[in-house]
Formats: C-alpha cells, sequence, structure tokens
C-alpha cells in the first residue's frame, strides 16, 4: 500500500512539472516588447552631434571597435516614414521591420567599419559598442538613406536598428591597404 502511494505521488509531481513547463509563456524580446516598457528611465538615452540616438540595452565587455576592423552583428532593421515623429516612447510602434539577421537560419552580418559598406548611422552607433552589447539607435535620413529609396524604405526614412555587436575580428591590413583613401574619416568622431 505504501509503494502504490509513492508512485501515485510521484506521477502526480511529475505531470505538475510537464504542465507547468508546457504552461510557462516565454517572452520574445522584440523592439517593440522592449519599448513597451519605460526603457528611458533605466537606459539613458545619447544624442550624437551628428542627430543620432541611441541607448544600450547591454554595455558589453572590452574596447570598443575602431575605423578598419571587422566587426560582426546580429541586427533587426526598422524604418519609419518621413513625418512620422520618432521619439524614444513611440518608435517601437512607429518603426517597421524590413530586415532582420535573427530570423531563423540568418548568419551574423560582417562589414568593415569605415569603409562605407552600410548607412553611416548604423557605422557610427556601431563604433561606441563593445562586444556582447546591444543596443537600439534612431538614425536620421541624413546618416541613413538620404532621399534615396532602398528597398521597400522609403526616401527621407528615419531607420531603427536593434544592433547586437557579437564579435570584432581586429584589422584587416590587406584590406587596409587597398581601400586607405576610402575611408570614411568623417565616422573617426562617435
Amino acid at each position: 500500500m505504501h509503494s502504490r502511494w509513492c508512485i501515485y505521488l510521484v506521477s502526480v509531481l511529475v505531470l505538475i512539472c510537464i504542465a507547468l513547463l508546457f504552461s510557462t509563456h516565454y517572452t520574445k524580446y522584440t523592439l517593440p516588447t522592449i519599448l513597451s516598457t519605460n526603457v528611458t528611465s533605466v537606459h539613458k538615452l545619447i544624442v550624437r552631434p551628428s542627430g543620432l540616438r541611441f541607448f544600450d540595452l547591454i554595455i558589453g565587455v572590452g574596447d570598443s571597435p575602431v575605423n578598419g576592423e571587422k566587426v560582426s552583428v546580429h541586427y533587426v532593421h526598422y524604418y519609419a516614414a518621413p513625418g512620422e515623429n520618432v521619439t524614444t516612447e513611440n518608435y517601437g510602434v512607429l518603426g517597421k521591420e524590413y530586415d532582420s539577421t535573427r530570423a531563423l537560419g540568418r548568419d551574423a552580418f560582417e562589414f568593415t567599419l569605415g569603409l562605407r559598406r552600410v548607412p553611416k548611422g548604423m557605422s557610427e552607433a556601431v563604433k561606441s559598442m563593445k562586444v556582447g552589447g546591444r543596443r537600439i539607435a534612431i538614425v536620421p535620413p541624413e546618416l541613413g538613406y538620404g532621399d534615396r529609396r532602398v528597398g521597400v524604405v522609403v526616401p527621407h526614412a528615419t531607420l531603427i536598428y536593434d544592433l547586437e555587436l557579437l564579435e570584432v575580428a581586429g584589422l584587416d591590413r590587406k584590406l587596409m591597404e587597398t581601400t586607405e583613401d576610402s575611408l570614411d574619416e568623417d565616422s573617426d568622431e562617435v
């Protein structure tokens, strides 16, 4: 009789554990989810002279990358149409997602800082990050695509990035020798 009671009790505990495991709701941390809380009271909004605005969700560790270093990032890219007043309170709602390396099966995006292969605002935002850091950046049109239409992004759109710096691979010396003149010198000031 005692063993039956133990088996019954263990069975009930196992069922409860299984029920709890499958009923737990996991929060997916997307830009709108993060911004539905008052993050500006926790994370300081930085406004650069260039017009770039950002705040860090995670600071990261180590040194920040410099021009000529290859970086690896995950990003979710949003845009807001011209005329939409993008603020720290509403850009999670206004932003329309159009690209993401966090999508299933996507590799991190790699680029060399200062070679103008990404919008200037993205490069500027990454340059002051540390490895492991995560940042939300609001890029004004003049640091983004300007008056050009790029894919679904309309001209004069404000770009919004959810960035995570995964790795800094160091200077690409061979690339630097062949492209020194094309480095973006304006982006040295971060």
